[in-house]
């Protein structure tokens, strides 16, 4: 795992850990019921900003858990934080529907703590996001919150209404690129950098 992720065994031990959305399963078999326990775990850095959501299945609940902690592993990415605090933006822009879940997040306050379910508290807590308002609508289900919640933090899965980060609407070009970036955003105003190269200088 750690020649996959690039991270040193002792981050790997220091990240926070949380198990969600355990469940267990029966598919029949022509051996008979074979049960299996399908668990949802996500790890997080909040140092560095770094958010994983994985799952597994296994007929033992240990294997299962130590199953979803390495599949979080190697899907974790880098989540964008405005001060390194809260989130980009809010309202509408901020808003995803997965499956019947619906998520809505606003950017708060310095000092204004984490207003969430407990679901998305463990989320936010795990990639260092400390002043965010966010509400769940419709389904409670567990599974689909995690799965929404990766899509609309992580960049590379662009979500439905998102938008292209300057107010307008998204487009079908912008499909899987997910948040755009202060220094893209700040870059097409025209009011703070110019682009030399392929990195972009502050003026």
């Amino acid at each position: 795992i750690a020649a996959q992720t690039g991270l040193s065994e002792l981050e790997i031990n220091n990240m926070h850990r949380f198990t969600l959305g355990h469940k267990r399963v029966v598919n029949m078999t022509k051996g008979g019921r074979a049960a299996q326990h399908f668990v949802m775990c996500i790890v997080g850095s909040p140092e560095k900003g770094l958010l994983g959501i994985g799952q597994g299945k296994n007929p033992q609940m240990g294997k299962a858990s130590d199953q979803a902690f390495s599949n979080a592993l190697k899907n974790i990415d880098t989540v964008r934080r405005f001060q390194n605090r809260t989130v980009w933006g809010g309202g509408d822009n901020m808003r995803i529907k997965y499956g019947a879940v619906v998520c809505q997040m606003r950017a708060r306050p310095p000092g204004f703590g984490l207003m969430c379910s407990p679901t998305l508290h463990h989320i936010f807590t795990a990639c260092g996001i400390k002043d965010v308002s966010a509400k769940m609508y419709g389904s409670m289900n567990v599974m689909q919150a995690l799965k929404a919640l990766g899509h609309i933090l992580h960049g590379g899965s662009k979500s439905p209404g998102l938008g292209n980060g300057v107010g307008g609407p998204s487009l079908t070009t912008d499909k899987g690129r997910g948040m755009r970036g202060v220094e893209e955003i700040e870059l097409e105003r025209g009011r703070y950098g110019v682009e030399v190269g392929s990195k972009i200088t502050r003026i």
